[in-house]
């Protein structure tokens, strides 16, 4: 698959991930995998990743902000996760202009 990313290295001294703008300009599918667990928080700033469709969380749930500057996001692939963190992915996609799945 050409213009794909896999994130799954740990790392124990940041407590977030950011992407910031014009980060990533060309990537069309995100999978973060094993995110270690005192991430608490995965954000995309506005302006970053503008061609990503697919973004695959998988394993821990970590809070997920910015949804929204998203503007090519297509669909949002959730594997085990509990429903707390599901309902609030499913909030924050009903307010994409995309509407994805």
């Amino acid at each position: 698959m050409t213009n794909c990313l896999i994130l799954s290295k740990k790392n124990d001294e940041l407590p977030r991930l950011t992407f910031c703008p014009e980060a990533f300009l060309n990537l069309v599918v995100l999978e973060l995998d094993y995110v270690d667990k005192k991430v608490r928080l995965v954000e995309f700033e506005e302006g970053a990743m503008p061609k990503l469709e697919l973004l695959l969380l998988k394993e821990e749930s970590h809070w997920v902000r910015g949804l929204s500057s998203l503007p090519s996001l297509k669909q949002v692939q959730l594997q085990g996760h509990e429903e707390p963190f599901v309902d609030a992915m499913r909030a924050q996609l009903s307010m994409h202009p995309n509407k994805p799945v």
